[in-house]
């Protein structure tokens, strides 16, 4: 199977191993026209899937960027146009609907969040930074920063991500072990791991077979000829063909009170601490033991 990886961001075929240092910049449109002309002079420099063209890439960086659905109504996407993408993208996650979906209440309400809620500065676009250590990220991004900066771009909020030690999460387990694997993106792995690109590109046939939604021109605006005919034999342009949607979601992990209630449940009778028991609830929990060894073939003890 052949997909178009010269049109397709590296970051959906790519974990970037080797970046130890990411930073996600949220910007806001104040001059379409200017922030217009920028995104067409960087575009260059977005990393995307082909490895052939990695000569074209510093390769102690990358730079992929992705839209919000209010943001391609600020850059002048015409209503209809940005109306054919999905509903979850065009509602966000600030909707009463969405807000029940996904248990936001209480410390974890909207009103709590640090950006992207009804209170502050909306976001439009968003810069994914990434160095293969946080020195050469930090530059790269200042640089970057120093362009958008005069382009009409405002920057509403930043995240910063690291590789922890062993490439654990916050809670202690080994992260990252089991991704799936887009066919044709000339990544290797076991078959069980392959998975059709339409489960994740717009575009392509998911796993059913069948081609799954994607946006397309319902107005004709720009230059159409960049686009490909909708696969489906509409006849109209497909703006989605070779994207995908990206979600960005700060989350907070309270370590504590994880190792607090494990410690709680599994205390021995006396009260003291049942290290291992209270070690093999969280697994339980997790899903598999610190090391990355799953339940499933390890149920009593990790085996390192």
């Amino acid at each position: 199977m052949q997909i178009e990886l010269d049109e397709i961001q590296g970051y959906i075929v790519s974990n970037y191993d080797e970046m130890m240092f990411s930073r996600y910049v949220m910007l806001k449109v104040e001059n379409a026209e200017l922030a217009k002309k920028w995104i067409e002079n960087i575009c260059f420099d977005i990393r995307n899937g082909a490895p052939e063209r990695m000569e074209d890439h510093d390769p102690n960086v990358a730079l992929n960027i992705a839209f919000t659905a209010i943001g391609l109504k600020a850059l002048g996407m015409h209503h209809d146009n940005v109306e054919a993408f999905s509903r979850e993208f065009r509602e966000g996650m600030i909707t009463d609907h969405r807000q029940r979906l996904l248990g936001d209440f209480n410390s974890s309400s909207p009103d709590n969040w640090k950006w992207g809620n009804k209170e502050n500065e909306p976001v439009h676009l968003a810069l994914l930074v990434f160095g293969r250590d946080e020195k050469t990220g930090l530059d790269y991004q200042s640089l970057l920063k120093s362009q958008y900066e005069s382009s009409g771009l405002v920057e509403v909020s930043t995240i910063d991500g690291h590789t922890l030690e062993d490439n654990k999460e916050h809670f202690g387990f080994r992260d990252g072990i089991s991704q799936p694997i887009i066919k044709g993106s000339g990544v290797s792995g076991p078959e069980n791991d392959m998975i059709n690109p339409g489960e994740f590109l717009m575009g392509y046939e998911n796993e059913y077979n069948v081609l799954p939604q994607t946006p397309l021109i319902q107005v004709e605006q720009g230059e159409m000829n960049y686009l490909a005919p909708d696969a489906g034999g509409s006849e109209k342009k497909d703006l989605g063909r070779n994207g995908t949607y990206l979600v960005v979601r700060q989350m907070d992990q309270n370590v504590n009170a994880f190792w607090d209630f494990m410690n709680e449940k599994t205390k021995n009778e006396d009260g003291s601490l049942n290290e291992q028991g209270s070690l093999k609830l969280a697994a339980q929990m997790i899903g598999r033991w610190p090391s990355g060894a799953p339940l499933t073939k390890f149920p009593d003890k990790d085996p390192g």
